[in-house]
């Protein structure tokens, strides 16, 4: 059961696909292998994870990779989301949770964190900068952004469609959404490239006109435990050899917010 919401802003709850909640938990193999590109990302860039610092989630969903940071660091995270059922789902124990549109820039919140996560969220945005402007409002000088996105603009198909995106990036792409921004692009890398083969295949196995609560269903969740276990050893083999791969089917970033 979730802890209370604060209301912070006064519109109608946008819906993001119920399927997607129900299939992305942390035992998910893709869920994991995030967390994982995420943690290695903060070791290699010597960025602390025992400081206490605080960080809001803008687009949070259920909260999973918010029990992720809770479970493994000393941060304190809150989470701010447009739908509000994706806010009731979420379970995490120290941050607080708002229901917030962000563009409304609630002077409580100004300047507040040090650090912002942006997971899976920027590709669902139109007008990427004035977006990232609002974000901004809520960052100390100084502060992080943590990003990650789709990545090979290739392999947008109907799962895209479905997921409500409006693009997948690549590296130059991610880094030019910060081009007009007073804040260093400090690391981008690309994860999932032993993933590339699979997505090219689901693309091919996805009619267009699925409805997209199936979509989802058939193109996030494995379709067998043995399946699940296989993709594992992708996620171990490919961080274990392969630690910045090439290309992959994410992009992550970090950004710095200039003091």
């Amino acid at each position: 059961m979730s802890k209370d919401i604060i209301t912070l802003s006064t519109f109608d709850e946008i819906k993001f696909v119920e399927r997607w909640y129900e299939l992305a938990n942390g035992e998910h193999f893709w869920m994991q292998w995030r967390h994982r590109v995420f943690q290695q990302q903060c070791r290699d860039l010597s960025i602390p994870t025992n400081n206490g610092w605080q960080g809001i989630d803008i687009g949070c969903g259920h909260g999973v990779f918010m029990k992720q940071l809770e479970d493994n660091t000393s941060w304190r995270i809150d989470g701010a989301d447009v739908d509000r059922s994706s806010l009731e789902r979420n379970a995490i124990q120290k941050g607080q949770l708002y229901f917030y549109d962000i563009f409304d820039r609630d002077e409580t919140l100004k300047e507040k964190y040090d650090f912002i996560v942006l997971y899976d969220v920027i590709e669902h945005i139109d007008d990427t900068k004035a977006f990232l402007e609002a974000c901004m409002f809520h960052l100390k000088p100084g502060g992080y952004f943590f990003l990650n996105v789709p990545a090979c603009p290739s392999l947008f198909g109907p799962y895209d469609v479905a997921a409500g995106h409006c693009r997948r990036y690549t590296e130059k792409m991610m880094r030019d959404e910060f081009t007009d921004f007073p804040v260093d692009v400090v690391d981008v890398r690309y994860w999932g490239f032993t993933m590339l083969p699979i997505l090219a295949l689901r693309n091919l196995v996805t009619p267009k006109d699925r409805d997209p609560q199936e979509t989802i269903d058939k193109g996030f969740r494995p379709p067998s435990p043995l399946a699940h276990k296989i993709l594992k050893s992708l996620m171990k083999f490919e961080n274990a050899c392969i630690k910045r791969p090439f290309k992959g089917t994410s992009v992550m970033a970090v950004c710095q917010r200039r003091s």
